[in-house]
């Protein structure tokens, strides 16, 4: 057994972004690094298990190893296109405005979402985006809104926003948009997997958001998934829809606490009955994005600066030295037998066959699902990524009955 590192090295945390806080935290970069130099050297091969957005593999390619990484998740597989290629940030925001201007009808992308939220200032009568609603418990239509007003006279206040009671033209918007959002509800719907059809639990999960705000992930995921872009541009724009799941839902709490989603044997937990929160979910979805262009800046800063890896698609590509990095979903990878070559490939015996290169398999544990971390994944994964992402995620454990949270069972999967 190899002999562990000195226990006087500090642990030293990476950049981090919100949404894998909890769900998929990093490890210490600093003692990756050392592990990596301690057991390997220039050109060897490191194998990462249970990634959580390759943060073991960027520290092996910063070092000129190379590596096989299968990621835990379809969500951290999203990060892990970060971490290894981070994007340049001025062709991100042309993405965004990009998608912004796309086409919708006879609209573009960021009007046809922005036009439900759209109202007069209780001053002066300009329009106004409404950044977010305020409901009662129970309540059919919203109570009050807040927004800022550029254009009002009233200058002391302009740069301050303001709450104010809706009016009737609100209410009138909230009631229509009841009536026409239900194509996208369906849409949504089908995004989820479930043991069978007409199972509760999806439709439990679209009855936290208003009809408006289903409009408008609908629009976003559909968007996404048919425009195409560089993968690490993809990636942080999925990653800025999944940061306004939450915060745009009616587990967003007054005075602007969120509330854990839980799903107990495939039922969502019912909320406490209090007023909520109706955010801009476009006003979310770009700060999500800036939540993504700093931890980029961070990636940047932080020792080893910006790489640039060679992704490929299997362990040929690997050693042949083509490519530094593969890159597996951990459901892909169940499916198949390991990494394989090609069968043409002459195979040469003992230390002069390329796989002897494998010197390191250095993990993290397996992703720890708590009920709030699964429910979180399942809602996450099938809204941004669609059904066949989310058929990956443990989800008899979602489904079924509660069980014991034990760590036990995360050291069975390491042994094995």
């Amino acid at each position: 057994m190899a002999e562990p590192l000195s226990p006087l090295i500090r642990p030293h945390r990476g950049p981090i972004l919100p949404v894998f806080e909890r769900l998929a935290p990093p490890p210490p970069e600093n003692l990756v690094a050392a592990e990596i130099e301690a057991r390997t050297s220039s050109g060897d091969v490191v194998i990462e298990l249970h990634g959580r957005g390759a943060w073991i593999a960027r520290g092996a390619v910063n070092r000129l190893r190379r590596v096989y990484d299968i990621e835990s998740i379809a969500l951290t597989r999203l990060q892990a296109e970060l971490v290894l290629r981070p994007p340049d940030l001025r062709h991100l925001d042309a993405a965004l405005e990009s998608l912004a201007l796309h086409p919708r009808g006879d609209s573009a992308v960021r009007r046809a979402i922005l036009e439900p939220f759209t109202s007069t200032c209780a001053t002066c009568g300009r329009p106004v985006i409404v950044e977010e609603y305020q409901w009662e418990a129970e309540a059919t239509v919203p109570a009050r809104k807040s927004y800022h007003c550029d254009g009002c006279g009233d200058r002391s206040r302009s740069q301050e926003g303001r709450t104010v009671p809706v009016d009737a033209d609100d209410i009138r918007r909230a009631q229509r948009m009841s009536r026409s959002a239900s194509n996208s509800r369906e849409r949504l719907r089908g995004r989820f997997p479930a043991p069978e059809p007409g199972h509760p639990l999806p439709g439990q999960l679209l009855d936290l958001y208003t009809p408006r705000t289903l409009e408008a992930f609908d629009i976003l995921a559909e968007r996404l998934e048919l425009d195409l872009r560089a993968a690490p541009i993809q990636a942080a724009l999925r990653l800025a829809l999944v940061h306004a799941l939450i915060p745009s839902s009616r587990l967003n709490r007054q005075p602007g606490r969120l509330q854990a989603l839980r799903i107990t044997s495939g039922t969502l937990r019912a909320t406490v009955d209090r007023g909520w929160r109706e955010r801009n979910p476009w006003l979310l979805f770009e700060e999500g994005l800036r939540h993504v262009r700093s931890f980029v800046q961070r990636l940047e800063s932080v020792p080893g600066g910006s790489i640039q890896a060679r992704v490929g698609s299997d362990m040929t590509a690997l050693v042949d030295g083509s490519s530094n990095v593969v890159l597996h979903d951990a459901g892909a990878a169940a499916r198949r037998t390991g990494p394989t070559f090609s069968l043409d490939r002459p195979i040469m015996p003992g230390r002069l066959d390329p796989r002897s290169r494998i010197r390191l398999v250095l993990t993290q544990p397996p992703i720890h699902w708590s009920a709030e971390n699964l429910a979180f994944a399942y809602l996450a994964t099938s809204m941004v990524l669609g059904r066949d992402a989310a058929e990956d995620l443990p989800l008899d454990a979602l489904f079924g009955p509660a069980t014991a949270s034990e760590w036990g069972a995360d050291v069975a999967v390491l042994r094995r």
